[in-house]
């Protein structure tokens, strides 16, 4: 179900659907937004950590779940590294350097799987680019 990008009803659909589906094993997010809101859904019916909550993107209440053990984890674009190679070939093509149709139509930027083994390694990568601070395990 849609929630036309509004919080509340992500989590209410989220809600919902633990009330009519009690066997429910694993939730996906595909927006940032939805994991927290997935994660309140599921710690309000007393099944956090045993709904398992898969997201999209790096929310700092997503890691901190991950971190903690209560989401299990995240796929996360390189929106820097998308930055860096936009500059890049822009300033070569703007130089004279390369011709963009002679380039390639696709620019591989791969996704990275997040993972309680290996968030506070991403986090902190992250915190580099951001200055944000890393989140801390509170188990």
């Amino acid at each position: 179900r849609t929630d036309d990008f509004d919080r509340s009803k992500c989590k209410a659909h989220a809600e919902d659907s633990i009330t009519a589906y009690p066997e429910l094993k694993c939730m996906v997010g595909l927006f940032a937004y939805n994991p927290p809101q997935m994660l309140e859904a599921t710690k309000n019916a007393d099944k956090l950590g045993e709904i398992r909550i898969v997201g999209f993107d790096e929310d700092s209440t997503t890691l901190r779940a991950i971190a903690d053990g209560t989401c299990y984890g995240t796929v996360v674009q390189n929106p820097f590294e998308y930055g860096y190679q936009s500059v890049k070939i822009l300033t070569q093509v703007a130089r004279g350097e390369i011709d963009l149709a002679d380039m390639d139509d696709f620019i591989d930027i791969p996704a990275r799987k997040i993972v309680k083994g290996n968030v506070m390694e991403f986090w902190t990568e992250l915190n580099q680019l951001t200055g944000e601070e890393p989140p801390t395990a509170s188990k």
